[in-house]
């Protein structure tokens, strides 16, 4: 009977959250970001979370998400964020789950569910817009302030290998 009751307890807790999704992460291969210079600040490569439509109809229909973090304001608040993920790749998930706009539930989101969801993950400092050719040596650490770069080829790579069309 415990064991009844729990599961009903379990069931109604679970059928009273929110529905979310996992989406997966994918980063710039490390060569496009070399060679491109889209990095994030400590030289990582950028990326973004991704789950293609579940539904066919809307397969070329997309949602994207810019993921905020503010500014780093000066040398030494940028270095500590590049050691941070808003600051580098190096530490992020394998996958994200996010509800919301992103939520792939028919029922809770009725205008979007569909669609291709993309997160663009954040890690440059200065929300994207950075596009400086030389690192910054902080303490002995290069500092990359490229968030033009990322964005230019993390949609770059989503037209490539995911089909975003322009």
């Amino acid at each position: 009977a415990a064991r009844h009751l729990l599961a009903a307890l379990l069931g109604a807790f679970a059928s009273a959250r929110p529905f979310v999704h996992t989406m997966d992460l994918h980063l710039l291969p490390k060569d496009v970001a070399n060679s491109t210079g889209a990095v994030c600040l400590d030289g990582s490569p950028p990326g973004f979370y991704f789950t293609k439509a579940s539904d066919p109809a809307k397969a070329d229909k997309w949602v994207i998400f810019f993921r905020g973090g503010g500014w780093c304001y000066d040398e030494k608040d940028c270095l500590g964020r590049a050691k941070t993920a808003l600051g580098s790749s190096k530490d992020l998930r394998k996958d994200w789950m996010m509800g919301g706009i992103m939520n792939p539930d028919q029922n809770i989101n009725p205008e979007f569910a569909g669609y291709n969801r993309v997160l663009l993950w954040y890690c440059d400092g200065a929300s994207f817009s950075g596009n400086r050719d030389t690192p910054i040596n902080v303490n002995g650490t290069k500092l990359y302030f490229r968030g033009h770069r990322i964005l230019d080829e993390l949609f770059g790579f989503l037209r490539r290998d995911f089909g975003l069309e322009t």
